[in-house]
C-alpha cells in the first residue's frame, strides 16, 4: 500500500477485524518494523526508528485498551507523558529528584497535565484513581496523556470503543478542536457514523488474498465493493511500497518455507513414534 497523510487533517482508517489497522499503526509509531517499504515522518525516513525516536519527532499514539496505571490518578497518568518536557531528564534521572530544578520541572509538568485533562473535558477527575473512574474518563485520560507533550501527529486506535452516544459526540468535538489547532490525526475506528463526518480523507483497509488493500471512496466503504483506490496527498506521514522481491529473493523465501515444513513433518513423526 502507498498512502500519505496531509498535515492538519484527520485521516480516517476503517476495516474489519484482522485487516491490519493496529499493525499499521504500530509500524508507523515504531513499535513494529516493516519487512519492506519505507515510512516518512515530516520527510524523514523512520522505518528503522523506535517509539521514543518517533515521539521525539512529534508523533504519539493511543491504544485500543488504554495503557494507564490503575493505581495512579488521572493527573499522575497524564504526567507520565509529560516527562519528556524536562530537559535531559533521562541523563539526570538518578539525581534529578535531588535537584532544585526538579521541583520547578514537576510544577510545570503538573500544570501541563492539568491543562491537558481540562482540554479533553476530564478536569473534574484529576484526583481520582484510574480504577475508580468510568470508562469514558479513562479514554479521555489516555487522549490527554497523548496530547500533553504537544505532539504534531497523533494516532488514535479506536478511541470511541465502549463510549456512550453522548461521549462519542463529545470526543468528536474534542478532535475537531485539536484539528483547529493544526494537529494531524490518524483515527482508526469501526463506528462509521463517528468517523465519516469527522475525517477529511477516509480509507478502508481490507485483506484480500493475503494482502492489504486501500479503498478510499466513501461509497465503496459503505457498500463493500472490491475496487481498490489509492489516495495520494502531500502530507507529513507517508508509507511507500517497494517493488516486489526479485526472483532470487522469492526462491530463497520458498526454500525457507520448505525447510520449515520439512522440520515440522519430522517433529510430528518423532512424536508419533514416541
Amino acid at each position: 500500500m502507498s498512502v500519505e497523510v496531509a498535515a492538519g487533517h484527520i485521516h480516517g482508517l476503517i476495516g474489519p477485524n484482522g485487516s491490519g489497522k493496529s499493525t499499521l499503526a504500530n509500524i508507523i509509531a515504531g513499535r513494529l518494523r516493516p519487512t519492506s517499504g519505507s515510512i516518512f515522518i515530516k520527510e524523514r525516513r523512520v522505518d528503522g526508528f523506535g517509539p521514543s525516536d518517533c515521539a521525539r519527532l512529534g508523533l504519539r499514539r493511543s491504544f485500543q485498551a488504554a495503557q494507564l496505571i490503575k493505581e495512579l490518578t488521572t493527573r499522575q497518568n497524564v504526567l507520565v507523558g509529560a516527562y519528556g518536557l524536562a530537559a535531559n531528564v533521562g541523563l539526570r534521572s538518578v539525581v534529578w529528584p535531588l535537584l532544585a530544578s526538579a521541583r520547578r520541572d514537576m510544577d510545570r509538568m503538573s500544570d501541563r497535565a492539568l491543562c491537558a485533562l481540562r482540554a479533553v473535558g476530564a478536569g473534574g477527575w484529576t484526583d481520582r484513581r484510574i480504577r475508580d473512574v468510568p470508562h469514558g474518563i479513562e479514554q479521555l485520560t489516555q487522549l490527554a496523556s497523548v496530547c500533553v507533550a504537544s505532539p504534531d501527529i497523533i494516532i488514535l486506535d479506536e478511541p470511541a470503543t465502549g463510549l456512550t452516544h453522548r461521549e462519542v459526540e463529545h470526543l468528536a468535538w474534542i478532535l475537531r478542536e485539536l484539528k483547529g489547532r493544526g494537529l494531524t490525526m490518524i483515527v482508526i475506528e469501526h463506528q462509521t457514523r463517528f468517523l465519516f463526518p469527522l475525517c477529511d480523507p477516509r480509507h478502508c483497509l481490507e485483506r484480500r488474498r493475503g494482502r492489504a488493500d486501500w479503498d478510499g471512496r466513501r461509497s465503496a466503504l459503505r457498500s463493500g465493493r472490491e475496487e481498490g483506490v489509492s489516495r495520494r496527498m502531500n502530507g507529513v506521514v507517508a508509507l511507500r511500497r517497494d517493488r516486489s522481491p526479485s526472483w532470487p529473493m522469492r526462491r530463497r523465501q520458498n526454500q525457507i518455507v520448505a525447510m520449515a515444513e520439512g522440520t515440522n513433518r519430522l517433529i510430528r513423526k518423532i512424536m508419533a513414534r514416541s
